[in-house]
């Protein structure tokens, strides 16, 4: 007996080494995101098989869930990078294991400068209000109308912004922009004063210029009522939205590209309803004089061991060069004027032909010159492990891993859009695929295939399998105690499932004795009868998913 006893302290000994020596590991599929200056929110799939913790992060990322057990899908809220340049930072997750390092790269905002507010009105008597400037660079009050004063605080951010009183009768508003910044940057404060009238009408900008490109830029329109716009002859390069309003207006100036070598301008008139008029100039810069820009040959032929060939380049100005793919190089990716570059292509070891492009640009100028390579001589493969991919019924993230010496595709089969690759589709030899599944629903187990395939031709899948959701079916109380008396007791039943009431006795009665999801239940006891101390019944529950609960009744006189 006591070999025994000791055999059984052994065994219990060897099961907890063999727990406390499991390894936590966490893993990021993909481990490097670049997001916009802007700032935004992206969301990360994390793997682990245990515990895990997030123990670093810069002040300008916010992480969550910030712990957690076992694969996890990451919300990264990215803020704006108001700094004049581009910054990294880390994110780090750690077990008691290992970590994982995720890196952030931000371009910068670059120059900057914000008025807020940028629009103060004033009434006939004037005033004066605070606007704040906010900006990384340094700046100053470029332009100023007169009738407005600004004087900018030397401690802080503010500026105070002051107009006289409005003496002229004559005039029911007026208008007038302040303009902030520097060479580099700007940014504008409108200003108005009216008499308190209704018939007046402003617009701010008075002027734009717009690029030869064309684009689209936004007028302010002040008015106390109904107005239409009228463009001077017509012009199909450009349009308004809206043309026509009642009151004030935030309108939209979109002009077409200028196809000329010169400027054009024309002036757009709005009237109010009592005759008042605003103008709005709209100018368009010309098309910058053209230039030359010749690439020859236009393509180029390699065998499958590579080599060296020269490509001459004659222009008239700067250009750059860059290729479109990594087993094809240039000599020079920039120059000015006429130049010799050398493209270097290297051995073919696929067993197909392929092609690439040489791209050269200049001012505007893009040549695309044609790179193409006979096969090799070795056989493709695209191979996806593992061949099943498990995920519980909450979903999460997971990953598996591409191993291919070509290019491939991916395409997801499955029942809907619970399956999603967030690595990318397509891509070119080895790879890690991350993978976010969302949540099953279903009592049922549901299956997706991910299928590799190389120009048109399967070359390998895998088969991701979800488990069904669990079944939920709980009451509020599992006995009821009840007194000779007729009477009624209310369970609350909890359930994700189908379910159905039944009762060993007579006297005791459910209602609803069927139903869906959460409930409800109405227990009805009857009167004991006379000469009878005690009795009990049990009311049992049992649902679809195989769930299955007992009520116990007691009545006792």
């Amino acid at each position: 007996m006591k070999s025994f006893k000791n055999s059984c302290i052994v065994a219990v000994a060897l099961l907890l080494l063999v727990g406390c020596g499991k390894k936590i590991d966490v893993v990021f599929p993909v481990n490097t995101f670049t997001v916009a200056p802007e700032g935004e929110e992206i969301m990360v799939a994390l793997n682990s098989n245990g515990e895990w913790t997030v123990d670093a992060t810069p002040e300008w990322i916010q992480v969550s869930p910030n712990s957690g057990n076992g694969d996890a899908t990451l919300t990264l809220t990215v803020g704006p990078n108001r700094e004049t340049e581009s910054r990294t930072g880390e994110v780090r997750v750690s077990s008691k294991d290992n970590s994982a390092s995720l890196t952030v790269n931000q371009d910068a905002l670059g120059f900057f400068i914000d008025v807020n507010p940028n629009r103060l009105e004033f009434d006939q008597q004037g005033g004066s209000s605070d606007v704040t400037v906010s900006s990384n660079v340094e700046w100053t009050i470029i332009s100023v109308p007169e009738w407005i004063t600004c004087q900018a605080s030397e401690e802080t951010d503010f500026v105070t912004v002051a107009v006289g009183e409005l003496t002229d009768p004559s005039i029911s508003i007026r208008s007038g922009e302040v303009v902030f910044g520097n060479d580099e940057v700007q940014a504008t404060l409108a200003v108005l004063q009216h008499s308190g009238s209704q018939s007046y009408i402003s617009i701010l900008p008075e002027t734009l210029l717009m690029r030869y490109e064309g684009e689209t830029k936004e007028v302010s329109l002040f008015c106390g009522e109904s107005w239409t716009a009228e463009i001077d002859g017509n012009p199909n390069w450009i349009t308004l939205s809206p043309m026509t309003g009642e009151g004030d207006a935030d309108i939209l100036v979109t002009v077409t590209e200028n196809p000329y070598y010169t400027l054009r301008e024309v002036p757009v008139v709005f009237t109010s309803a009592s005759g008042l008029i605003a103008k709005l100039v709209v100018t368009q810069e010309a098309t910058p004089n053209p230039h030359f820009l010749e690439v020859n040959p236009d393509s180029f032929s390699f065998g499958k061991q590579g080599g060296e060939a020269v490509m001459h380049i004659s222009c008239d100005k700067e250009w750059s060069v860059r290729v479109d793919s990594d087993w094809a190089s240039v000599s020079e990716t920039e120059g000015n004027g006429d130049a010799d570059v050398n493209v270097v292509v290297a051995p073919n070891v696929f067993s197909e032909p392929r092609s690439c492009e040489v791209i050269v640009e200049s001012d505007g100028l893009l040549r695309r010159i044609n790179v193409n390579q006979e096969p090799g001589d070795e056989l493709l493969y695209v191979n996806m492990s593992p061949d099943t991919l498990y995920v519980s019924n909450a979903g999460g993230g997971t990953s598996f891993e591409i191993a291919s010496n070509t290019t491939w595709n991916l395409t997801v089969e499955s029942l809907g859009s619970w399956l999603i690759l967030t690595s990318g589709t397509s891509g070119e030899g080895d790879a890690l695929i991350g993978v976010v599944v969302d949540y099953n629903p279903t009592s049922s187990i549901r299956t997706g295939i991910v299928k590799a395939f190389h120009n048109g031709e399967l070359m390998d899948e895998i088969v991701v399998v979800q488990e069904a959701k669990q079944g939920v079916l709980e009451v509020s109380m599992t006995e009821i105690n009840a007194t000779a008396e007729a009477e009624k007791f209310f369970v609350d039943l909890e359930a994700n499932q189908h379910w159905t009431i039944s009762t060993d006795a007579l006297w005791v009665r459910c209602t609803p004795d069927n139903g869906n999801g959460n409930e409800q239940i109405v227990v009805a006891v009857d009167q004991m009868p006379i000469g009878q101390n005690s009795r009990s019944a049990h009311i049992q529950i049992v649902g679809d998913l195989g769930n299955t609960v007992v009520i116990t009744v007691n009545q006792t006189r």
